[in-house]
């Protein structure tokens, strides 16, 4: 991770600063957003990923086939639910796999 850049205030060294912040940083385990499994992706950012459009994510989204969350209005993507319907789609065809059919 890179050290931010920080104007400090009168009176205090920045080099003494920035190894203050990049303590407490480490300390508190604090991740980039992009590395962090909190991180919630859009439709478009999870097209992207999976490798198909953005329309197939949103029809999929209607009719309740692709596991998501929904935050009011706007559907949102967790990296685990993108790894899952990554993982229902035929890298070959770029269609999702039949499921398996019960014994009868």
């Amino acid at each position: 991770m890179t050290t931010p850049t920080i104007a400090a205030p009168a009176g205090i060294d920045p080099a003494l600063l920035a190894q203050i912040v990049a303590a407490t940083v480490a300390a508190l385990g604090v991740q980039p957003a992009a590395d962090s499994p909190l991180r919630l992706y859009t439709p478009e950012e999870t097209a992207g990923l999976i490798g198909m459009t953005p329309h197939w994510v949103e029809e999929r989204v209607r009719a309740g086939t692709i596991p998501h969350k929904r935050l009011g209005r706007f559907v949102r993507f967790s990296a685990a639910q993108i790894a899952q319907i990554g993982d229902e789609i035929d890298p070959v065809t770029r269609r999702a796999r039949p499921k398996a059919r019960r014994a009868a």
